[in-house]
């Protein structure tokens, strides 16, 4: 595959999560960057030519939701793909919950729930990045 001219930025406060989801992108051929939180994630959009951002919900000093705000105003072409462990219920009775509020919050295509299957990302990131 060549997808060398694509860079994919992962942001995840877990290390081994983002080591992980790289290892896997980078075996498809692109080329990742990484980020701790949503903060060290705007910096490198400042400075680095980026087509498509991977994003956990949950992270401290700024999480996706915040993250995936800011880039609607200042990159709206930039697509998303949020990513969690599903986090905070808030009506469990009626089985809505975090990942679904954030999904129609952002209007993200795709939501990915924490742990998934590498063929999910694939499918996800192929979708975004023909």
């Amino acid at each position: 595959m060549n997808n060398k001219n694509k860079t994919i930025l992962i942001a995840d406060d877990d290390e081994d999560i983002r080591e992980a989801l790289a290892h896997v992108l980078e075996d498809q051929g692109y080329q990742v960057e990484q980020a701790i939180n949503g903060l060290r994630a705007l910096k490198i959009l400042r400075t680095k030519t980026i087509d498509l951002l991977i994003t956990d919900l949950l992270m401290p000093d700024m999480d996706g939701l915040e993250l995936v705000n800011h880039i609607k105003n200042d990159h709206s072409e930039l697509p998303f793909i949020l990513i969690s462990g599903g986090g905070r219920q808030f009506n469990v009775d009626e089985g809505f919950n975090y990942l679904d509020s954030a999904k129609l919050l952002t209007n993200a295509r795709h939501v990915l729930r924490k742990p998934f299957e590498a063929e999910e990302l694939i499918t996800a990131v192929s979708e975004l990045l023909p």
